[in-house]
């Protein structure tokens, strides 16, 4: 039994109005099925319909030659479904709506008449769902059966990219700040910098550090006795990070000249470089190397059916062109 391929959006892109005006202009010859013009300006509308207006905002311009890539890509691959004899049952196209109707938690009667006042027929509806379910049913064959992921691409893929699952260095600090306004005169400067040296020979002697941050520091930190928590290197800011780099545990940093003022910072605690264990990450190594396979393979796949389809494009008309 072919699975049931899921659509969680009730408005497909691919419909086409029911009162579309037909023309007969041909616009592309796919091997032996033409697509006209008509064809693709109700699929311009529907893409139209199906995109959000936001107030104030023009909705972007359909590219109509993307739109013709996206149509002939279409043809070539439910040819290819017919050549393979890929089918879908009516009971499985009923089990697909019911899951539409149940995920979207609307009637199938309130959803006849959603798709009705946007110019969609049901029987239109219900070929756009089959269409993807068989389409989704090809590429499952022709592709994603194809995908094999080995334990040797696990381990490599841990090993080429370690530095996604590492964990640098990270030291819990805290800080006093004290700040001088930014137009201060030298003699005020220069006695938040005697403020500040005084503190770090208090922190030195003995002091409680968090005790001092909380009388006399002047960071939005100060009331939890100046806890920055966890930082990195690459967390702090240029004048800090040289200073912190070396310290220890109990370490008082000598004071630091910052353009908001005068800063010291002590090590509490420092928590080693790892790495996340490869048993913790292996799934999702395997998500990423499938979702890449995925990728180049499909790719290749849909060059390889374009090179062997009937492809012609016709001269476009200025209808095709965008805003046309």
């Amino acid at each position: 039994m072919m699975r049931t391929f899921v659509f969680i959006v009730i408005f497909f892109v691919c419909l086409a109005p029911a009162h579309a005006v037909v023309l007969d202009r041909i616009v592309a010859v796919v091997n032996d099925e033409v697509i006209t013009q008509s064809e693709l300006k109700s699929l311009e509308l529907s893409v139209l319909k199906s995109t959000p207006e936001q107030p104030g905002r023009e909705r972007p311009v359909v590219n109509m030659d993307d739109l013709l890539d996206n149509l002939i890509d279409k043809k070539i691959k439910l040819h290819k479904a017919e050549e393979l004899n890929i089918k879908v049952s009516d009971e499985e196209l009923q089990a697909a709506i019911q899951q539409i109707l149940v995920r979207n938690k609307i009637t199938e009667e309130a959803l006849k008449e959603k798709l009705k006042s946007e110019g969609f027929s049901w029987a239109e509806y219900k070929k756009e769902i089959q269409e993807q379910m068989i389409l989704s049913s090809l590429v499952n064959q022709e592709v994603r059966s194809k995908i094999l992921i080995m334990p040797e691409d696990l381990e490599k893929g841990y090993q080429e990219h370690m530095e996604r699952y590492s964990m640098g260095e990270k030291k819990h600090l805290l800080s006093i700040f004290l700040s001088v306004p930014e137009k201060a005169e030298e003699e005020e400067i220069q006695a938040r910098n005697r403020l500040a040296d005084e503190l770090r020979q208090r922190a030195l002697s003995g002091e409680p550090f968090r005790d001092l941050a909380v009388e006399y520091s002047d960071g939005r930190e100060a009331k939890e006795g100046g806890d920055l928590g966890y930082l990195s290197q690459d967390d702090l800011r240029s004048e800090m990070s040289p200073a912190v780099a070396e310290m220890k545990p109990g370490d008082v940093s000598p004071v630091i000249r910052i353009k908001e003022g005068f800063v010291l910072l002590k090590v509490e605690d420092v928590h080693a470089a790892s790495h996340t264990p490869f048993e913790e990450v292996k799934e999702k190594i395997r998500d990423e190397l499938y979702q890449e396979k995925l990728k180049q393979r499909y790719e290749a796949w849909l060059n390889e059916l374009k090179g062997k389809a009937y492809i012609e494009r016709k001269p476009a008309s200025p209808e095709d062109r965008p805003g046309g």
